[in-house]
Parts: structure tokens; C-alpha cells; sequence
């Protein structure tokens, strides 16, 4: 984080590293102000130095580090208004210092200072929206367009239309995604978006052409990429980048 310290989200709470000592955050039943579920999937930290966790049953939770407390968000079957699922996979903070969140109910956007939550769903009678309410990752690119990878393609959103462009693997079509169940998102310095598929590899979205490339595993080809399931992608210096498989 911004002070230096370390955060590690486990399947068992929360943990601060200082360096030498860990500080363990865990849920606590009686305590309302405690983490919200110990199964973290994400931590993403705000202009402010707080931090937003993703959990896997608990909803969203906000550490607030000067108080030194939780404040959870979690799905309400009556109040269009709440997360719409509380399996929270990935955050994403836009310019405005608001939220975008994929779970297993759609994509959530959280407007900070108000609380309230908007939701984005696929709808089968709406080709705009969204391909599928699972979503895996989530990210912001230099033109504040939101891309979102699903369970069943990679997805565009203008945040002022609210639209969504889809983009699917064809079959016998080179140029397109070369899967469909997405995992990681990150683009690089000449805009280009790089997308981690499961099965299909790497591949790299030209944003002018609208074309993608995909680089595979080939068991002949010794610097090949070594598995086609990415995980994560993320920067490395002189415009290179680091890909977890």
C-alpha cells in the first residue's frame, strides 16, 4: 500500500506485513466492524489509502485504516440498490474514485460517496448487454472504457452509453479472441489490451484494427508461452509484461 506495508489475502482472514510481523484481520460474528468473510479474492486500495476486499461468501468490505474497522456490503434480496451477488471476484477503482465490480451476479458499480450500487446484467433480449453474469476480472483502460472478462466472452462497456460491445471466438476467424472464458485484462503502454484466456492463451487486442493475436503453447517451440490458462497479467519495465499460467 501506500505506507509500504504488504497485504496478503488468504483463504483464512485478511493479513498486514509489516516487514517483520503479521497483523491478522478475521471475521468476527458478534463484530459488526470486523471483515466481512475470511475467503479474500481481491484487495484494491483507494486515493484515500483505504481498502476494498472481495470475498467469496462476505460481499465487499471497506477498511477504513484510521479507524481501524470494517464496513461490509452485501447483497439484499429486497433493495435493488445492494451488490447483487456477494461472491466478489475483482475491483477496479475508475477516475472518479468509484468502484466497478464483477461477481457472480453481473458487473456492480459503487458510487462511493453515496452508497448505492447499479447493476449490469445480461439480458437475452438486449443485444448491449452484458454477455454473462459471471465475471472473473475487470479493468479500466487509458480512455476509461471498462473491460470485463466473463465466463462467456470479453466485454467493452462505455461507461456514458452503457452499452456493451462483445467480442467471442469464431471459429475458423484467427482474428478473433481465441476463447471465451476470460481471466486477466491489462493494457500496455501503446494501448494495446491484453487478454488472459483459459485455454486459448495469450492474446493482444489491437483497439485500431479491432483484431486480435493469439500466442499459444506449441510443444515444439521451446519460447512459446508455457500453458494456454492465464491467470494474471502485469507490467514489467521497458514495455514488457510478466504472464501467470
Amino acid at each position: 500500500d501506500k505506507q509500504g506495508f504488504m497485504w496478503f489475502g488468504t483463504q483464512d482472514g485478511l493479513n498486514k506485513f509489516d516487514g517483520i510481523n503479521f497483523k491478522v484481520y478475521k471475521h468476527d460474528p458478534s463484530d459488526q466492524n470486523s471483515l466481512s468473510d475470511n475467503f479474500i479474492y481481491d484487495i484494491e486500495e483507494d486515493k484515500k489509502g483505504n481498502l476494498w476486499i472481495g470475498t467469496r461468501s462476505g460481499g465487499l468490505s471497506y477498511y477504513d485504516i484510521e479507524l481501524d474497522k470494517f464496513r461490509t456490503y452485501k447483497h439484499e434480496n429486497n433493495n435493488p440498490n445492494s451488490i447483487s451477488h456477494d461472491l466478489v471476484n475483482d475491483i477496479a477503482l475508475d477516475a472518479q474514485g468509484n468502484l466497478w465490480i464483477g461477481n457472480y451476479g453481473g458487473l456492480n458499480h459503487l458510487n462511493v460517496e453515496s452508497g448505492v450500487f447499479q447493476s449490469f446484467h445480461n439480458d437475452e433480449n438486449n443485444s448491449n448487454s452484458l454477455s454473462n453474469d459471471e465475471i472473473n476480472c475487470i479493468f479500466i483502460d487509458s480512455e476509461g472504457f471498462i473491460w470485463i472478462g466473463t465466463m462467456n466472452g470479453l466485454n467493452k462497456l462505455d461507461p456514458n452509453s452503457k452499452t456493451f460491445t462483445h467480442y467471442f471466438n469464431e471459429k475458423g476467424n484467427d482474428n478473433s479472441i481465441s476463447s471465451d472464458v476470460i481471466r486477466s485484462i491489462w493494457e500496455d503502454q501503446l494501448g494495446n489490451i491484453w487478454i488472459g484466456t483459459i485455454g486459448g492463451g495469450l492474446n493482444k487486442f489491437d483497439k485500431n484494427t479491432a483484431k486480435f493475436v493469439s500466442y499459444r503453447h506449441d510443444d515444439t517451440d521451446q519460447e512459446s508461452i508455457s500453458n494456454n490458462d492465464v491467470l494474471v497479467i502485469k507490467p514489467a519495465p521497458d514495455n514488457k509484461i510478466w504472464i501467470g499460467t
